[in-house]
């Protein structure tokens, strides 16, 4: 795991890459509608670290500027807000905000058309990321059951959390920002749980 954090820290890749990872897995791609708490409450799951200071309680291994992981603050959910989506930064060349009856906030995230090329120019550097890696950084505190024989298994599970398994456009955005590493993990890289 630490070595999926510094692979994924040694590449070029934007901050808000990993909100935009989230935001698939809530199903925003599916028109799923999701509201900023919702989105806090996934960053809250898959990005804080146990242990941490109150004040930068998220691991940051996706980075613009600089090498290596870093903690973030708490206050980066403001990063994601509907005001902070404005044109011209990144983060909204990919998603942008709608109005929506079914959030409490009453507002929701939709994808912009072409999403994913743009994530990959944008947000990327033109890189698709390592499948494996990035799969071992944001569920590193959750049990998968999987072949440890057969790490594909595992690219597998991230792609399902993602929900980009289901049809040929998830699997599309999938091509599109992510390559298959498993061949770099062998049954020694996994942590039995639970025996």
């Amino acid at each position: 795991m630490i070595a999926a954090i510094h692979r994924l820290s040694q590449r070029k890749s934007h901050e808000h890459f990993p909100g935009y990872l989230l935001l698939h897995h809530l199903g925003v791609a599916q028109k799923v509608h999701v509201d900023s708490s919702a989105l806090n409450q996934a960053r809250l799951s898959y990005l804080r670290v146990g242990g941490a200071p109150d004040k930068r309680p998220f691991i940051q291994a996706f980075r613009s500027r600089g090498r290596g992981p870093k903690l973030d603050n708490a206050n980066s959910a403001g990063s994601y807000g509907a005001e902070s989506i404005r044109a011209g930064q990144t983060l909204a060349k990919v998603v942008g905000t709608a109005k929506s009856k079914r959030t409490s906030s009453g507002i929701t995230y939709r994808f912009k058309p072409n999403h994913a090329s743009v994530a990959l120019s944008a947000m990327l550097d033109g890189r698709r990321l390592p499948a494996g890696a990035t799969a071992a950084f944001l569920l590193r505190d959750y049990a998968l059951a999987i072949d440890p024989q057969n790490p594909g298994e595992l690219v597998a599970a991230f792609k399902e959390w993602l929900r980009m398994d289901g049809d040929a456009a998830g699997q599309g955005t999938f091509d599109t920002l992510f390559e298959d590493d498993s061949s770099d993990y062998g049954a020694d890289d996994f942590e039995p749980v639970g025996v």
